[in-house]
């Protein structure tokens, strides 16, 4: 793959054009790095006519704006920098930061579950063949869904978290990285068709 890591002039420019042009209910930019992250490591392609319309929102205004097509290939090129940085080891999710009452600054991840969780909905059955058949996407998929991915096939194939401590959240984040990795590798092994998909998460 030649794509290459977005920098963040690139980053700036997308959360400024996301603001420009997104609908109603626009997952944002950390929704869409985590709506990506969902497609970058499930089971299929999914095409850009299919997602895009859950980055931009209902009713964008992209439709009429002068920097739709710019909006559009940094998306494209999001997409492709996700996957370039999973497979080189260099992924990190992007996440919104806020400012308590205290002044100090505190990292939401919320919106990046949300656009992780649309983009698992997205090929579903998939999703959930694998978590009835493989205890590795079991696993990594209990990780995602403790941290805050609630999608219908978590929902109907996991068992419920118990709440977690601000502490257990940050090591879920720290964790966030492998487990997207080993889904990555586990949707990527080959496999015979007449065989379930049980091959082992590492």
């Amino acid at each position: 793959m030649s794509a290459k890591l977005l920098d963040g002039h690139d980053y700036d420019e997308l959360e400024a054009l996301l603001d420009a042009v997104g609908g109603e209910q626009n997952l944002g930019l950390d929704g869409v790095h985590g709506l990506l992250s969902a497609l970058a490591v499930g089971p299929g392609e999914v095409s850009a006519d299919d997602w895009l319309p859950l980055a931009l929102g209902k009713h964008p205004r992209a439709i009429v704006h002068p920097q739709l097509d710019r909006c559009i290939e940094l998306l494209l090129n999001l997409h492709e920098s996700i996957e370039y940085a999973l497979d080189h080891y260099a992924y990190e999710p992007v996440l919104m930061e806020h400012q308590d009452a205290d002044g100090d600054c505190e990292v939401d991840h919320n919106g990046w579950c949300i656009g992780f969780a649309a983009g698992v909905d997205l090929l579903g059955d998939d999703w959930e063949d694998a978590l009835c058949s493989d205890a590795g996407v079991i696993a990594a998929a209990s990780a995602l869904q403790a941290l805050g991915v609630t999608c219908d096939p978590f929902t109907r194939c996991l068992a419920q978290p118990e709440t977690s401590s601000d502490y257990d959240q940050e090591a879920l984040l720290q964790r966030l990285p492998n487990c997207l990795i080993e889904l990555r590798h586990y949707w990527e092994e080959p496999r015979d068709e007449h065989q379930s998909r049980r091959h082992r998460l590492h």
